[in-house]
């Protein structure tokens, strides 16, 4: 679907910057202030070449987005035995993406002053653009009534110039019936507001036919949305903190999510005319048409050890499974879930030698997992990718140059394993994709 060479390329920049101040206003009240600003910009010499373009002409793209924000919080320990949290924010988005281009995005002209037209036709291009700003507070109170049970309780409020307003309440308590027992029940609930990419994205190519009225016409587009909701999601979980002895802990995580409002790619019944002077059919778009349910269950321990010598370290492992059904489009058969593997594996160890140097084998085991792609001789299932393990070494030489450098190496797939992951949603896309094979980073950090 796509041809590879020296000049077909994708680069982005991301940059994020932030400061933070921290005060005493009384004894008892803490107060802080974080301004941050982040910006990701991909590079306007990008291109590609793929069925898009006919695997001739290069394709370009250009998407930059940023956000800048201010969060103001205070922490007042009330007595000792409750405790206050408040924070209010206002946090700035803007962003744009254009579709398909048939040459590089000049910045100095603006989103309005580009002057390029569809390939094989004379419309100009429509480049979708947005902003918004979303101002939030929230307020938590924690109180420890016995020194067995403690509670929380929590509220943020929400009020996005796109999407609305939004109030999600938090509860949470903690029980410790004994000494090495420790429960934790909490309710969460919370929103997750479309990204640009959802509402904005827009691609397509134009044959050069028109209909009979000197229409272009075109198929297969994906049209941008403005007018999409945001997801909603409710979860509930139970967690059992147990210590055998000082030196071992297990953790069992046992967890419900239903999340509404769900994000799917749609097919238009009645396409959205969004180019003018083209007919645009069989067009598909993101929108609000989907919920899921998951039921998960993790289960984790720790073990630290010492040696008679200088060795010591720990031991770590966790088991996962999670199961659930997904309903999305206009669909109302229960489908399994997208690119979940119901068993998870992981394994690892730290061994550190005084405070010299800092070994960590890691394995990770992922059972059989969906991809994208339902799987059209079983209704309600996606077909799955193979499972796979890989392993990873990360080693530490601590307290060189005088005790201010760290030197890093890190070895991923370390036994050099060929393998894959699940991916592709559509026909025309790989439905897994091949994994890196072992590579290598040395890391140097040192301190002033």
């Amino acid at each position: 679907m796509a041809l590879y060479d020296r000049r077909a390329r994708w680069e982005t920049v991301s940059e994020t910057l932030y400061a933070q101040a921290r005060f005493q206003l009384t004894p008892d009240i803490e107060g802080r202030v974080l301004i941050d600003y982040a910006r990701q910009e991909a590079d306007p010499d990008s291109n590609y070449l793929n069925k898009y373009t006919g695997f001739g002409a290069r394709g370009y793209n250009y998407a930059k987005a940023t956000r800048t924000g201010i969060r103001p919080t205070l922490h007042w320990r009330i007595d000792p035995a409750h405790e206050l949290q408040l924070g209010i924010g206002y946090q700035d988005y803007e962003a744009m993406l254009t579709p398909n281009l048939p040459s590089r995005y000049r910045r100095s002209l603006g989103t309005h002053g580009q002057g390029l037209n569809y390939a094989n036709t004379d419309l100009p291009i429509l480049i979708p653009s947005a902003r918004h700003h979303n101002e939030f507070g929230y307020l938590q109170w924690q109180a420890q009534w016995t020194p067995q049970f403690t509670t929380m309780i929590g509220v943020r409020h929400d009020r996005h110039s796109g999407y609305g307003s939004s109030l999600n309440p938090r509860l949470g308590a903690v029980w410790q019936p004994l000494a090495r027992h420790v429960f934790k029940l909490s309710y969460g609930e919370a929103f997750r507001a479309p990204s640009y990419d959802e509402s904005l994205s827009a691609y397509g190519a134009f044959s050069g036919a028109r209909d009979a009225e000197g229409l272009y016409i075109g198929k297969g587009f994906r049209a941008p949305n403005g007018k999409l909701e945001a997801e909603r999601a409710r979860t509930l979980s139970l967690t059992w903190d147990w210590r055998p002895t000082p030196s071992l802990n297990l953790i069992t995580h046992l967890y419900h999510s239903h999340i509404n409002n769900l994000i799917a790619t749609l097919n238009e019944r009645v396409p959205t005319q969004y180019i003018p002077g083209a007919v645009l059919s069989e067009t598909t778009i993101k929108g609000n048409a989907g919920k899921a349910h998951h039921t998960g269950l993790d289960i984790s321990g720790q073990w630290q050890f010492r040696t008679a010598g200088a060795w010591h370290g720990e031991v770590w492992g966790s088991l996962s499974y999670i199961d659930g059904t997904l309903q999305t489009g206009e669909d109302e058969r229960n489908w399994d879930l997208p690119y979940v593997a119901k068993h998870k594996l992981k394994l690892g160890s730290t061994w550190r030698h005084g405070d010299t140097l800092t070994v960590t084998p890691r394995l990770t085991w992922v059972g059989r997992t969906t991809t994208g792609r339902r799987d059209r001789t079983r209704p309600g299932h996606h077909l799955k990718a193979d499972a796979w393990w890989a392993a990873s070494l990360h080693v530490g030489w601590h307290r060189l140059l005088d005790g201010h450098a760290t030197l890093w190496l890190d070895i991923d797939n370390l036994f050099d394993r060929r393998y894959h992951v699940a991916h592709g949603a559509a026909d025309s896309t790989l439905l897994t994709m091949p994994q890196q094979p072992r590579s290598w980073m040395v890391t140097l950090e040192y301190s002033f």
